[in-house]
């Protein structure tokens, strides 16, 4: 698995512990995060366990609705602060 495979497993998964009610299947690279039911609370949560799981800290300016709209717009995002090359 390469490592960008690898950040959209966290990803997803990270997501699933927010959105427990949203099938794994739902959780497609450009399904709208907010339409599934993220919402200002669970989007704290999936930042705080982003930064836990990847080792990093978001810029508050990094931490918009368009950077977290869908897992292709976080790995996006993730891979930037990792310098790892999609």
């Amino acid at each position: 698995m390469n490592q960008i495979e690898t950040i959209k497993q966290k990803i997803r998964q990270l997501i699933s512990d927010n959105l427990p009610d949203i099938s794994t299947s739902e959780l497609t690279d450009n399904v709208e995060l907010f339409s599934l039911g993220l919402n200002s609370l669970n989007a704290v949560s999936l930042v705080l366990g982003l930064e836990e799981v990847f080792g990093f800290e978001f810029d508050m300016d990094e931490i918009s609705y368009e950077s977290f709209r869908a897992i292709s717009d976080i790995v996006d995002i993730v891979s930037e602060k990792l310098k790892i090359a999609i």
